[in-house]
């Protein structure tokens, strides 16, 4: 058995720590974000309202009551300089930020607001965000982290069953560079090959719908149509056409054949191109071009929409009126584009119900019933508009609350020919 000394030996020459050289913190910065020994973040909101009021001083000096920049201008500066500035990293702070760092927060957004409205430091948070039309400061976060969220393939906080039909991003894995490039003429003439196809999507207010037509020896050998959800776009059904043309081609299986694939789309041949690609239906459209390469011909070419090539015009023809008779929707999946308008909607619902049964902004709630009624009105606020939906100016009952007046009322003389008024 090993004696104690022998044991303690292999700790000998470990570097030795002394107490009076360690310096405990309840703080540290991290990659841009303030670490605290309470994890409840209000030194991070401190950071950040000291790193903002740089901003918010100099901003200051722009707009004022009657002049300087206008609304537009600095919902500009607030949505792409401020915000993006308060929601960064907000998935590893916002899930666990206690009541005082919440106030924090609102305390920040409240002072852009002020400037955004030109309204007095006594409106109320829940009437400034309304009349500014910008969403709060707790339901912003929460978007923030759900589009960061459903990029990632993770589940969201926001319970919408439509965003399990939205399309996911994925990426081709498992092919060489080499292998993986594919080429898309872009000089707007058709290809030349033994089979010529030609693609086209088209959206209508009734259908969405996608097509292919192959031709060979100038003569219509096949054709085939889809119809996809009214939901989805032109991109999506142009995408489909070109995967309707690659899937016709595997079946034919015929090595000695060439084929050339017509769009009159680049932005989806680009999107072919590009190795860097994770729209799911261009990466299949990717990953089959491939593996048939090895047997056939396949070249991709661009071709102006609408220039009487007949190719072209049988098959914007099919995608407008025949696909419109399918009975079955062949793809239904929404477009990635369209997670983000649902969630600001879901948002939206939740920040006008705070506001409908808030108790507080009850004169602006009298003009503005509602944030969908605000949302539904491009009205730019001012210094005298703000004044009216909030009630909170250059009124005699406004002042006499502020103690600036002893009373409300008008006073009256009782001499008619000095009546005066006394105003603010």
């Amino acid at each position: 058995m090993k004696s104690r000394d022998s044991r303690k030996q292999p700790y000998k020459n470990h570097p030795e720590i002394k107490s009076w050289g360690l310096k405990v913190a309840t703080k540290m910065k991290y990659l841009g974000i303030m670490l605290d020994s309470k994890m409840d973040w209000f030194p991070h909101t401190q950071y950040l309202e000291n790193k903002l009021l740089h901003i918010r001083n100099n901003l200051s000096r722009c707009p004022k009551a009657t002049w300087g920049l206008s609304y537009a201008n600095l919902v500009t500066i607030y949505k792409y300089a401020i915000l993006p500035t308060i929601t960064y990293a907000a998935e590893a702070w916002h899930s666990s930020i206690s009541k005082r760092a919440k106030n924090k927060l609102q305390q920040i957004q409240r002072s852009f607001l002020l400037f955004l409205t030109k309204a007095y430091r006594t409106v109320s948070l829940e009437a400034l965000s309304a009349i500014a039309r910008i969403l709060p400061i707790d339901q912003a976060l929460n978007l923030h982290k759900d589009k960061r969220a459903i990029t990632r393939g993770q589940p969201t906080n926001a319970v919408i069953a439509q965003l399990k039909r939205i399309e996911t991003p994925t990426k081709m894995r498992g092919a060489h560079p080499i292998d993986s490039y594919i080429q898309v003429e872009l000089t707007g003439t058709e290809g030349t090959a033994e089979t010529s196809i030609y693609t086209d999507g088209s959206e209508t207010e009734h259908h969405v719908g996608a097509d292919m037509v192959a031709v060979k020896n100038s003569r219509e050998i096949s054709i085939g149509t889809q119809l996809l959800n009214i939901a989805c776009t032109v991109f999506q059904a142009e995408l489909r056409g070109i995967g309707m043309a690659v899937d016709w081609i595997r079946k034919q299986w015929i090595k000695s054949y060439s084929y050339a694939i017509n769009a009159d789309s680049k932005a989806t041949l680009l999107a072919i191109a590009n190795k860097q690609a994770t729209h799911p239906v261009a990466v299949d459209i990717r990953r089959k071009t491939i593996d048939l390469r090895t047997v056939t011909s396949i070249t991709f070419h661009w071709i102006r929409g609408h220039t009487c090539l007949e190719g072209n015009e049988r098959a914007d023809y099919l995608a407008r009126t025949i696909a419109s008779y399918n009975t079955t929707i062949i793809y239904d999946a929404l477009p990635v584009s369209r997670r983000k308008q649902l969630l600001e909607e879901y948002y939206t619902k939740i920040w006008d119900a705070s506001y409908v049964n808030s108790a507080k902004a009850s004169h602006t709630k009298s003009l503005i019933p509602s944030i969908i009624h605000r949302l539904a009105h491009p009205l730019w606020p001012n210094h005298f508009l703000t004044q009216l939906l909030t009630n909170h100016g250059c009124f005699r009952s406004y002042l006499h609350k502020m103690k600036k007046l002893l009373t409300p009322l008008v006073l009256v003389l009782k001499n008619p020919n000095k009546r005066r008024n006394i105003s603010c």
